[in-house]
Parts: structure tokens; sequence; C-alpha cells
């Protein structure tokens, strides 16, 4: 491995891409200085279990034996999960068919969104490949005047197969209700009914509702999304530096911080200005030279990984694009590192400096 000065000011030197070197490239942490058998956040001597940095969820294939599990479910409960549920992070997760532990990808703009309707207003939903699909209609059965029963029901043209099941399941409850015991209907005319019913429906034809623009708002708790970036930050210091990080007394801190984390949030009274602070922590912007750099390493796609750099005391975090530096969180200038985590292909890069 080719040695280089590592650092992300203005001025300085980039490296040689690390990753085009010969064998820069692990699927598992090699060479870890974490040894102990004590949890880094408890600090407890304990059975260590998996996790994941990157969350798996987001599509993280990072991973060390590092928690105990009641620490592992803290993190998972109370910054992971939150973290998931992030509307910018479901649109990635669904970009890239992400489906997380159960193969569910999600759908964070799904609706539902009311449009006007072949009768009155029709409401639709978005599946996971943005197609839009109606959500089944059954309007109130009427009786007509002359002892006859009608409905009305609008369902996407896809669902046509589900029609007899909808029909006869609105119908059943019907004739046991007051308004259809009242009809003294017996059970054969109550059959002819359910199944006349079906059959107008199941010939009616296909009529094409123009869908047009739809809108909608997606909200971020950007407190949540960093807390995960902290998360980050906190498990590669320690993976990287071992128990010089984890005695330290910025590895301390980081343990009161996220110990403290609760369903993705800190302290109702703490600003998203004040949790950066805590943190030592900024946000950098897409034009940053660092963000840059974190192209630079990943091809153009910094969108499709999520990425650890451990460059002299500073511990820089992106997820997805979103990009944080930790100022000052390794104890020492220990060596530098590069973690990059391609969520497409679950590919996990990993190059000392």
């Amino acid at each position: 491995m080719k040695q280089a000065i590592f650092y992300f000011w203005p001025g300085r030197p980039w490296p040689p891409n690390p990753f085009n070197e010969e064998g820069a490239m692990l699927t598992l942490i090699q060479g870890s200085r974490y040894t102990s058998a004590k949890c880094i956040q408890c600090e407890k001597p304990a059975r260590l279990t998996v996790e994941h940095v990157f969350p798996d969820g987001a599509g993280g294939c990072l991973t060390a034996h590092i928690l105990c599990k009641v620490c592992n479910e803290h993190f998972g409960k109370n910054i992971d999960g939150p973290y998931l549920k992030q509307s910018v992070v479901e649109l990635a997760r669904n970009a890239y068919r992400i489906g997380g532990r159960r193969g569910v990808i999600p759908q964070p703009l799904g609706g539902p969104y009311k449009i006007a309707g072949p009768v009155g207003r029709s409401v639709i939903k978005l599946d996971t490949d943005f197609r839009p699909r109606i959500i089944p209609q059954v309007e109130d059965i009427e009786i007509m005047e002359c002892g006859a029963i009608s409905v009305t029901m609008v369902i996407d043209a896809t669902d046509r197969k589900n029609i007899p099941t909808i029909v006869r399941s609105k119908f059943e409850r019907f004739f046991k209700s007051e308004r259809g015991l009242g009809l003294g209907w017996t059970q054969e005319e109550q059959e002819r009914g359910i199944l006349s019913t079906i059959n107008k429906y199941m010939s009616a034809p296909d009529v094409e509702t123009p869908i047009g623009v739809l809108s909608g708002t997606m909200e971020m708790k950007l407190d949540t999304v960093f807390l995960e970036a902290a998360k980050v930050a906190f498990e590669l210091a320690a993976i990287e530096d071992g128990d010089v990080f984890i005695n330290s007394t910025k590895a301390k801190h980081f343990r009161t911080l996220l110990g403290r984390v609760d369903k993705g949030r800190m302290e109702s009274s703490m600003s998203f200005e004040e949790i950066l602070k805590a943190f030592q922590a900024a946000p950098l912007p897409a034009g940053s030279q660092v963000f840059l750099g974190i192209q630079y390493l990943t091809g153009g796609k910094a969108y499709e990984h999520h990425v650890g750099i451990l460059s002299g005391p500073h511990v820089i975090v992106s997820l997805f694009g979103y990009v944080y530096i930790f100022g000052d969180l390794r104890a020492y200038m220990g060596r530098s590192a590069i973690y990059t985590n391609n969520v497409v292909s679950g590919e996990v890069r990993y190059a000392k400096m």
C-alpha cells in the first residue's frame, strides 16, 4: 500500500485512489485493533454480538463483534430503526431496491392520493415501482323502491380477479344487518343477488382514469439522520483504534450521548444545532471538497455508498451522500483508513493509509 498524506483540507493533495491497489478490497474487517471482550458501549465483559456498522436495512454489510446484546438492541431500536423510517432513507432504499431483513422495499410516496374517478373521487396508491393502483371502493348497498338492491364499486383493473371475494363479503355482511334482514330474502335469493352482481362487474369494461400530477410532502428529522452517523463514527473509531479510543475521554462522552438517544431523538429541549455541538460535528454540503473526495473514492456514486473515513483525529461519515465530520474524535493521530459499502452490490472495501 502506498503511503500518503490523507487530509481533507483545501490545499492538501488527495492521495492516489487506494482501492486501485491490489488486495485493498475486503469483505470482512481484517486486522481490526479491537480485540477486547468488552462491549464498546457499556464497557462490560460480555458475549459480543454481530453489529452492522452501517444499518443492514439500508444496505449495510460491514459487521463487527463490538456490542453486547443489550447495547446492540438499544442501538437497533433507538438509532437504526428510526433512521430507516425516515422518508429520505426509504426513498433511497426504494431507488436501490433494498428490502432489508424482511425483504420489503419501502415506498415513502405511496399515498393515498385522491383523484377524480369514474364515480366521484377515487383513492389511489403508488406501488414500489411507482405504478398507480386504485384502492377498492365499495359504496353502501342501496335498496330500490322496487325491492331490488344495487351497489356501486370502483376497483383497479388489476384487481378484477378479486371481484367475487369483494362482492360476496360486502353482500354477506349486508344480509346479516338490520336493513338486509328486513328484506326477508331467502338464502337462494341472496345467493342469486350475489352471483348476479359478480357477473355484472366481471363483464364491465375497463374505464381509464387519468391521474394527472400527484403532489405530497416528505419530512426528514435531521437529528435522527445525524445520530445514525454519530453511531457509525463511534463504532469505526473503536474498530480502528481499539482500546486506545475506547478508554479515551471522547469515547466516554459519545457513550453518554448515544445512551441518551430514545427512538431517534435526544431530549426534546435540544435543538439540532445543540446536538451537533455536543458531538463536535458538522454537516458538509454536496459541493464541499470532502464530498467531492467521496465521489472520487466511489467512482462518482457517493449516493450508492456508505463511507467512513478516519483521517488523523477526525472521522467522516457519509450515508447515502449525507456527510458529517466529527472533529477530534480520535484520541491520537492514528492511522488513516477508509471503509466503503456499496448498498447495491453489498461490496465492502477497506484501505489503510
